[in-house]
């Protein structure tokens, strides 16, 4: 009796024994599981750490960027004011700043004699003064839009301008070689539109209006924005 009683007491020592050692291995198990997991998170943070860096440096210097085109786009509008001063007063030139897209409308009759596509004397020395300070922003794209009042082509002037789409045009393009001929402004950075009198700025029921809508406008836009179809949508948030 006595040796069952030890040798019953050696087993249970024993069974103890490896219960402990299971209990030990499975606690062993699951620290290197939460030290791999803890060491995996460890690397995540300093990955995520790191990527934050950087973006902080790319938005920085985004915020640079954006700053000094801010600045640029400020200095070229009072240089246009500047140089068009006599235009501006007599309300034949008008310069618009919206967000990042400057905008001359200049009034046809400076450039163009009634009917006519070829460029006056007078619009000669107005595109002159313009590509001085065009020359000076090569980051900018310069689109040029021909305009119409919705009057119809003088029966005399059909055979060279069918519609206004094509007097428009015309215009717009005379406007383009010269600035790229003349005043060797990049051609890559030129454009020209023809909107014929589908996008008037004022009622064409009175005389004063078709004035106002007979017109070229000089758009300058940044790359980036002119890669946008419908770039003036983008723009239509009033100052």
């Amino acid at each position: 009796m006595k040796k069952i009683t030890i040798f019953s007491t050696i087993l249970i020592f024993i069974l103890s024994n490896c219960t402990t050692l299971k209990k030990y291995k499975e606690l062993e198990e699951k620290y290197q599981n939460l030290l791999s997991e803890y060491n995996e998170a460890t690397n995540q943070i300093e990955s995520l750490e790191k990527l934050n860096l950087e973006l902080q440096d790319q938005i920085s210097n985004q915020q640079a960027v954006l700053t000094e085109e801010k600045t640029k786009l400020e200095e070229t509008h009072s240089n246009l004011v500047m140089q068009l001063k006599s235009e501006i007063e007599k309300g034949e030139i008008e310069i618009q700043k919206i967000k990042d897209v400057l905008t001359m409308n200049i009034a046809d009759q400076i450039f163009f004699n009634s009917g006519e596509a070829e460029l006056s004397s007078n619009g000669i020395e107005v595109l002159k003064k313009v590509a001085q300070i065009l020359n000076n922003i090569p980051e900018k794209m310069i689109l040029i839009e021909g305009h119409t009042d919705n009057q119809p082509i003088g029966k005399y002037l059909t055979n060279k301008f069918p519609s206004n789409w094509e007097l428009a045009g015309a215009r717009a393009i005379n406007v383009v070689r010269f600035l790229h001929e003349v005043c060797n402004v990049d051609p890559k950075r030129l454009s020209a539109i023809s909107y014929s009198e589908y996008r008037p700025i004022a009622s064409n029921k009175t005389a004063k209006g078709r004035a106002k809508n007979r017109r070229i406008e000089i758009v300058l836009v940044n790359k980036q924005l002119y890669q946008i179809a419908d770039y003036k949508k983008s723009i239509k948030t009033k100052q």
